[in-house]
C-alpha cells in the first residue's frame, strides 16, 4: 500500500517520501522493491498534485477508483474546475485498455468521469438502485458497520467494528467493487472487511478510562467536516464537541466555510491551530470564526490546550471529534516541524491527574483555600500571561519581577489556583475567582518539587530514558542534535530556548507526557551544587558532558571547581546508567565515575567508542564510527566543533538503544536553536550569527571554523565580551585577540574588553577595530567588506549581537 499513511509492504511500514504519491524516482524504486519482495498487488493513493505534475509517468492501473471531489488544494489548482480536470487524468492517462474504472455517482463528478472513457465501468451509489453497486441495507453505530450490497455478482454482506459512519459505507462499497473487478471471491472479500484493523486518523477512537467517546479524524475541508459531523450526530445521545483549525499558507477561502460548517453542525466548537506554518495562528482563527453562526465555546492557538479543554468539559454521553490532523505526528510552526499527535495528546489529556491534593503533597505546602481537593489541573505555569483554563500559577520571585504581583492577571487568563510564598500576600488581595490557594515556604523550590514528582512518575516506565547534558560549551547544540536523532525513533521532549536553569528545567519536566519516550535536558551551571540540584529534579539515567573549559571560572573560582561542578551530573547517574564524555577528558573525569557505570567516549582518537574519522568542512560532511558501525552524515551546522557535538549526541542515542543509522538520519534534520551558527544574508553579505553564548573554548572554535569556511572572501569577525571569567577575563580576551591574529580576518571588537582583544590582535600582526555601539559595528562591517563577503557575530548572550543584523538591514535601506 502506498499513500498518505506511508508505504506498507507485507504489513511492514517502510520509509517513503513525505508526499501522498511519491516523486517518480522514489515511486519506481518502491515499486521495484515491492516486486522483489514477492508482492502481487499494489493499492495506491493518487493525488491530484501527482497527476498534474506527471509523477505517474509510465504507470498504468488495472483498476482506477474515484470517490468524490470537494473543495481542497485550490492553492495548487486555482479552481474546482482545474482540480476536477487533474483528477480526470487518472482515468484518461493511467488506466489500462482492459482496466476497470470505478466511481461513486452520488458525486456528480463520478458520472462525468465515467462517461468520458471507453473501458469497463462500475457505478456505485448509496441510494440509486440503477447503479451497478448499491447499498441495500446498512447500519452504523459507534460499535461499527453492518452492510448489505447489491453487486453484479450478487449480494455481498459484511461487517466491521473498525469503521463507523455513512462515508465509510461508501468507502467499503468502493473497495468491494475493486475486489470484484480483480476477481476475488465473495468469501475472501467478507473476511477481509471483517478483519480490518483500525485506520490511523480516520474516525479513530481514543480508548480512555473515563469511557468518553473520542475520535480523531483527518477531515480538513468543509465537506469532510460536514461528512464527519453528520455521520456522528445520529450515533450519540449527548453533545457533539468538535476541535478543529485550518492550516497556514494554504487556501484561505475555506476557513470561513469550515467555521460555518462546524458552527452549524456541532453543539460545542473549540477553534485552534492546525499547521500554522508561517502565518499568525490567531489571525487564522479570526478567519475561521468570521464564518461562524455562533461564538465558539473556546479558542486557543495551542492545540494541546484546546484538546485538553474539550475533553475536560465532555461527559460520558458526549462525543469529541478532534479534526484536521488525523494520523499526522507533527505540527509546522514558523518553518519548524515539532512532534504533535492528536491521538497522543488526547491520551495525555485523559491521563493527567494533577489534583489539588497531589499538588499540596508534592510541594509540602498548606491549602489556604479550596472548594474541592480533587480539582483537576491541566497545566502548571509561572507566567500570568500564558495561563489558560484550569492552569495552576506558581508565583516565582525573581531578580526583576515578583510573580506574586500577577496573581490577578493569572486569574483573568484562566488560572484555577495559585502557589504563593507563605506570608507574601494578604489572601484577600488574590482574585476571588481563584479556586485554590496553596502556600509554601519557597515557590522556586515548590516548582522544582512538582517537576521532580512529574519526572519520577514518567521514569517509572522502564522503556523511558532521561538524558542530562552539560559542559562548558556545545550544550545547546548537542541537545538539539540529540533530540533530532531520538525523534527519528520515538517522541522526544527537549528544553526550549534557554530553559536550562533552576526555573527552565522544571518547566521543561512539567511538559513530560506519557507518549514521550525520551527527554533531553540541558543543564547550565551557575555554581557548585547547581548541576546536582538540576539532576536531582530530572533524575537522568544517561549523562553527557560535552567538554571541560574555562566557562564560569569567574563564578566557581578555579578550573578544578569547574570539573567538580560539571561532574555532579555523572555522580547523579545510577550504577546501571551511562556516562558519556570526551575521550580526552577520561583522566580528569575518572574520579567521578563509578566502576559499574557504562562509559561511552567520543573524539578523534581511534580508541574512542564514537570516533570521528573524517570531517569535510567544504561539504560539511562527517564520517564517524559509532561503536564499530561506520556512518556518514550531513551536519546541519558548520564547524569541526559541531562534529564533536554530533559525536556526543550519537553516543547518547546509542545508549538509548537507537540504531546509529536511524539516529544519524534524524540528526541531519535537527532544528537548531536560533542564533547558533545561523546563516543569514543581509546587504549582500553572508552573516554567521553565533551569538547565543560565548566562552574561550567556543570563541576559539568559532574563529577556527570561520577561518576555514571562507577562504576566497574577505572576512570580518564582530566579537563581544565573554562573561563569567572573573579575574581571568582580561587574559582570556587577550588570548582570543592573539589567536585571531593568525588568520586574515578583520576583528571588530565590542564590549568592556574590546581594547584587550583589539590591542592583542594588532600587537601580533592582525587587523582590528573597535566599536562603541551596534550601529558603529554595522557601519564598520560594511566598510570593511564587499558584496559576497562574510561576517561572523559571536559574543555572550547579554551582548545581544543579533541587533547588528537589524542594523545592517537598516543601513541597506538608507
Amino acid at each position: 500500500m502506498i499513500g498518505t499513511l506511508g508505504c506498507y509492504i507485507k504489513q511492514q511500514k517502510e520509509t517513503l517520501s513525505p508526499y501522498t504519491t511519491p516523486t517518480p524516482i522514489v515511486l519506481h524504486q518502491t515499486l521495484r522493491d515491492i516486486v522483489t519482495r514477492g508482492c502481487t498487488h499494489v493499492v495506491m493513493e493518487v493525488s491530484s498534485a501527482a497527476l498534474s505534475m506527471n509523477r505517474l509517468a509510465g504507470i498504468e492501473f488495472d483498476v482506477a477508483l474515484f470517490t468524490n471531489l470537494t473543495q481542497d488544494h485550490l492553492d495548487l489548482h486555482g479552481s474546482m474546475e482545474n482540480y476536477g480536470n487533474a483528477k480526470r487524468l487518472l482515468f484518461r492517462d493511467h488506466l489500462k485498455k482492459n482496466g476497470t474504472a470505478i466511481a461513486i455517482i452520488d458525486d456528480n463528478y463520478g458520472n462525468t468521469m465515467l462517461n468520458e472513457i471507453d473501458q469497463n465501468t462500475i457505478r456505485i451509489s448509496t441510494h440509486h438502485k440503477n447503479a451497478d453497486v448499491f447499498v441495500r441495507q446498512s447500519q452504523s453505530s459507534l460499535q461499527g458497520i453492518n452492510l448489505s450490497l447489491q453487486t453484479p455478482l450478487g449480494i455481498v454482506s459484511c461487517q466491521t467494528s473498525m469503521l463507523i459512519g455513512a462515508h465509510n459505507i461508501s468507502n467499503i462499497a468502493t473497495a468491494i467493487s475493486a475486489c470484484q473487478a480483480l476477481t476475488l471471491t465473495t468469501k475472501t472479500i467478507q473476511q477481509g472487511i471483517q478483519n480490518l484493523s483500525c485506520i490511523p486518523g480516520r474516525l479513530q477512537p481514543v480508548p480512555n478510562d473515563r469511557h468518553l467517546s473520542i475520535f480523531i479524524d483527518y477531515a480538513h475541508t468543509p465537506d469532510a467536516l460536514q461528512q464527519c459531523l453528520t455521520t456522528l450526530r445520529p450515533l450519540i445521545q449527548g453533545r457533539l464537541i468538535c476541535v478543529f483549525g485550518c492550516g497556514g499558507d494554504r487556501d484561505q477561502s475555506k476557513r470561513a466555510l469550515m467555521g460555518k460548517t462546524v458552527s452549524d453542525l456541532a453543539d460545542v466548537v473549540v477553534v485552534t491551530s492546525d499547521n500554522p506554518r508561517n502565518e499568525n495562528p490567531n489571525e487564522i482563527i479570526d478567519m475561521i470564526t468570521s464564518g461562524m453562526s455562533k461564538t465558539p465555546f473556546y479558542s486557543h492557538p495551542d492545540r494541546s490546550i484546546a484538546i485538553g479543554k474539550a475533553l475536560a468539559i465532555a461527559t460520558d454521553k458526549d462525543l469529541v471529534l478532534i479534526a484536521g490532523k488525523g494520523h499526522e505526528q507533527y505540527q509546522v510552526q514558523n518553518e519548524q516541524t515539532v512532534y504533535f499527535s492528536d491521538y497522543h495528546e488526547a491520551q495525555a489529556a485523559m491521563a493527567r491527574q494533577t489534583t489539588t491534593q497531589w499538588i499540596v503533597h508534592a510541594t509540602g505546602g498548606s491549602l489556604s483555600k479550596t472548594n474541592d481537593k480533587n480539582n483537576l489541573y491541566s497545566r502548571i505555569v509561572i507566567d500570568g500571561r500564558t495561563t489558560s483554563d484550569n492552569s495552576l500559577y506558581v508565583a516565582i520571585k525573581g531578580t526583576h519581577f515578583d510573580g506574586h504581583q500577577f496573581c490577578t492577571q493569572a486569574a483573568t487568563q484562566g488560572a484555577m489556583g495559585v502557589v504563593i510564598n507563605k506570608g507574601a500576600m494578604n489572601l484577600s488581595e488574590i482574585d476571588s475567582s481563584i479556586v485554590d490557594i496553596i502556600e509554601v515556604p519557597d515557590t522556586q523550590k515548590a516548582l522544582g518539587s512538582l517537576a521532580q514528582t512529574f519526572a519520577q512518575d514518567w521514569m517509572s516506565n522502564s522503556d523511558k530514558h532521561m538524558i542530562g547534558i552539560t559542559g562548558s560549551s556545545g550544550k545547546t547544540t548537542t541537545k538539539d542534535f540529540l533530540a533530532a536523532a531520538l525523534s527519528a525513533y520515538a517522541p522526544t521532549l527537549k528544553n526550549q530556548g534557554s530553559f536550562n536553569n533552576e526555573t527552565g528545567v522544571p518547566l521543561t519536566l512539567l511538559e513530560l507526557k506519557p507518549f514521550h519516550r525520551y527527554a533531553v535536558i540541558e543543564m547550565a551551571m551557575r555554581g557548585l551544587n547547581h548541576i546536582a540540584y538540576l539532576a536531582q529534579l530530572a533524575q537522568p539515567d544517561i549523562g553527557v558532558i560535552t567538554n571541560l573549559g574555562n566557562a564560569h571560572i569567574g563564578v566557581v573560582g578555579s578550573e578544578q571547581a569547574i570539573i567538580r561542578g560539571k561532574a555532579e551530573l555523572f555522580e547523579s547517574i545510577s550504577s546501571s546508567g551511562h556516562v558519556i564524555l570526551p575521550f580526552t577528558e577520561k583522566k580528569r573525569l575518572a574520579p567521578f565515575i563509578t566502576n559499574n557505570q557504562n562509559q561511552l567516549t567520543f573524539g578523534t582518537d581511534s580508541n574512542a567508542d564514537i570516533c570521528i574519522k573524517q570531517y569535510d568542512l567544504t561539504q560539511n560532511r562527517l564520517e564517524i564510527s559509532v561503536c564499530q558501525t561506520l556512518i556518514s552524515l550531513q551536519l546541519p551546522l558548520l564547524g569541526k566543533h559541531n562534529a564533536f557535538n554530533a559525536a556526543a549526541a550519537l553516543a547518547a542515542a546509542y545508549a538509548c538503544g537507537v540504531p546509529p543509522e536511524t539516529a544519524a538520519k534524524g540528526l541531519e534534520t535537527a532544528q537548531i536553536t536560533p542564533l547558533r551558527n545561523q546563516i543569514i544574508t543581509k546587504h549582500d553579505r553572508t552573516i554567521i550569527a553565533d551569538c547565543y553564548n560565548a566562552n574561550p573554548g567556543s570563541m576559539k572554535a568559532a574563529v577556527d571554523m570561520f577561518s576555514q569556511i571562507t577562504p576566497l572572501q574577505k572576512r570580518v569577525a564582530i566579537l563581544g565580551d565573554m562573561l563569567e571569567l572573573g579575574t581571568d577575563a582580561q587574559q582570556e580576551h587577550q588570548r582570543l585577540g592573539i589567536h585571531l591574529a593568525q588568520f586574515p580576518i578583520t576583528l571588530i571588537a565590542m564590549g568592556e574588553h574590546k581594547s584587550d582583544m583589539a590591542q592583542a590582535c594588532i600587537e601580533h600582526g592582525g587587523h582590528a577595530l573597535m566599536a562603541d555601539s551596534i550601529e558603529q559595528a554595522a557601519t564598520l562591517a560594511l566598510q570593511e567588506t564587499q558584496p559576497n563577503d562574510w561576517i561572523l557575530l559571536k559574543g555572550s548572550r547579554t551582548m545581544k549581537l543579533e541587533r547588528i543584523i537589524t542594523a545592517l538591514e537598516t543601513l541597506s535601506h538608507s
